[in-house]
């Protein structure tokens, strides 16, 4: 298999050649896809052929599938756990604050049922070899009633082929298993990447509309194709193909859906990519991550938390298993920043909207102070770890880290008395004992280290306060794991917040910020 690929990715690099110059198929995006279309194309008898999955690459691809659908299921029931235990501790607060705690039944309160459909979306998908082990898998996991997988292949000659593939799988699995045709494969020829550039153009254009009062929310949905579709995506043995695995990843992420799950996979495990990236980097320009670190490192700055991360599977090839590869990861809602963003100032007054109209209260860093901070950091609600310095030893709520869900912004909701500059307003998610009280004037440090969505003009009040409550609670979880529980725990400055500061990037003892690698802190930490 790698002296075919070499043969034909050489014989189509020939194909280029001119007498100024041989034009490398991995210099620039269009001629790298171009190349990649016509290797593909060139090979695309041989993928459908039974050569491509041998008798003893099946246990693997039956290990692979089922670890695909078993994440996937096993994401969604986790998501829809969190969700309903939110809704009952909700509804919970909300009687204990009328009183009437004491005669307050669960089975009162809507809670989310079991996901049994599934959207799963095969990316490079050749000509379907991994097909019949997931509709099998789906089959075989509990709570799964239909499983839908889209496929889509830069190649017009694996996307042919994979055409008349999925008709057969699909027809083999009712007349085996009698499904009554409950599962379905579509395939589409296109690159992925584009697909996703596109829906997100599509979608900006729509949230555009919607903000000037000519759309609303259910078209900018509408505008996506693949954005947040889709429970499971999988890039099974196609990851190192890729002109940007950055760009891929990105990709992949916005195509998932709350929980769904990405799955990097081959069939012939990593040391295989090398060899056939040694042999062919004009096809294969890169390598798979190498070790759960560097899968983590890649998921770092992206709404991805991974999950599982495997090299040998506990069937074929002997005692030890035999080579694989299996990486995934979870969709989050939060994402690592960049930089940490450092800030320590007087808490100014507000708004008065935080507290009294929102039920939500604010620690506000005064805007007079912070502007030139401010300029270059994008609105939005980030998460993150603030602490209130000074007070009496021992006094409540002052010098220790406290979780906090911030709005870095302009507050659009209030119409006709948005704030007229970037501010900065922090809700202190406090445990129980430790509410600090009144504390404005008093110096607080903000450690910003995740990102949870862009600034959004609600249409009501009761639409903000929900979503405020949801941004609350993912940041309250969010902060426990890591990257985050980092900075609260062992970040000098959240950490020893007795310890004099000033930011290394402006301002003074008064007020000082410093925006700092995210990366780089945690490479110190280790």
């Amino acid at each position: 298999f790698v002296d075919m690929h070499v043969t034909k990715s050489a014989a189509i690099k020939s194909d280029t050649e001119t007498d100024e110059k041989k034009l490398s198929p991995h210099s620039d995006e269009p001629s790298h896809l171009s190349h990649q279309r016509d290797v593909f194309d060139s090979m695309s008898s041989f993928f459908s052929s039974d050569d491509a999955t041998p008798p003893e690459v099946v246990p693997v691809m039956k290990y692979l599938a089922s670890s695909i659908v078993g994440s996937m299921v096993d994401a969604a029931e986790g998501g829809r756990t969190t969700r309903n235990a939110r809704r009952l501790e909700r509804a919970r607060s909300a009687a204990a604050r009328e009183g009437d705690n004491s005669s307050f039944d669960e089975g009162s309160v809507e809670l989310e049922e079991p996901k049994t459909e599934f959207d799963l979306l095969d990316v490079a998908c050749g000509t379907g070899a991994l097909w019949p082990f997931l509709l099998d898998a789906a089959d075989e996991k509990e709570g799964v009633e239909i499983l839908r997988v889209r496929g889509v292949d830069l190649s017009p000659g694996m996307i042919e082929k994979a055409g008349k593939y999925a008709e057969k799988v699909l027809a083999d699995k009712e007349s085996r298993k009698g499904s009554g045709g409950t599962h379905s494969i579509e395939v589409e020829c296109g690159d992925f990447v584009e697909t996703v550039r596109t829906d997100e153009e599509r979608a900006a254009a729509a949230a555009s509309a919607a903000a000037k009062e000519e759309g609303d929310d259910e078209e900018e949905a509408e505008a996506a194709r693949f954005a947040g579709k889709f429970d499971a995506v999988v890039m099974n043995a196609c990851f190192g193909n890729f002109f940007d695995t950055g760009s891929a990843t990105d990709a992949a992420a916005a195509s998932l859906s709350p929980d769904g799950v990405w799955c990097v996979t081959h069939p012939l495990g990593a040391a295989f990519v090398d060899k056939l990236h040694d042999e062919d980097p004009s096809t294969v320009p890169h390598r798979l991550p190498q070790t759960p670190a560097d899968f983590d490192d890649l998921c770092l700055n992206r709404p991805l938390r991974p999950l599982a991360f495997a090299e040998r599977t506990p069937v074929g090839g002997g005692d030890g298993g035999a080579p694989v590869y299996f990486a995934a990861a979870r969709r989050t809602s939060d994402r690592a920043t960049e930089n940490v963003l450092r800030f320590r100032g007087p808490v100014a007054s507000g708004y008065g909207r935080g507290g009294k109209k929102l039920g939500f209260p604010t620690a506000n860093l005064p805007a007079s102070l912070f502007a030139d901070a401010l300029s270059d950091v994008d609105a939005g609600v980030y998460l993150g770890w603030a602490v209130v310095e000074g007070g009496e030893e021992g006094e409540r709520g002052r010098n220790v880290p406290h979780k906090a869900v911030v709005n870095v912004g302009y507050s659009p909701t209030f119409a006709g008395s948005e704030n007229p500059e970037k501010i900065v307003e922090a809700h202190l998610i406090v445990a129980d004992g430790e509410e600090p009280g009144d504390f404005y004037g008093e110096a607080m440090r903000l450690s910003l280290c995740g990102y949870l969505r862009p600034e959004k003009k609600f249409p009501s009040f009761p639409a903000l306060v929900e979503q405020i409550t949801n941004d609350r609670d993912d940041a309250r979880k969010a902060l426990d794991g890591a990257p985050y529980s980092f900075f609260g725990a062992e970040d000098p400055f959240v950490s020893d917040a007795g310890t004099e500061w000033i930011g290394g990037d402006g301002g003074d003892g008064a007020a000082s910020w410093e925006f700092r690698s995210l990366r780089d802190a945690l490479t110190v930490k280790k």
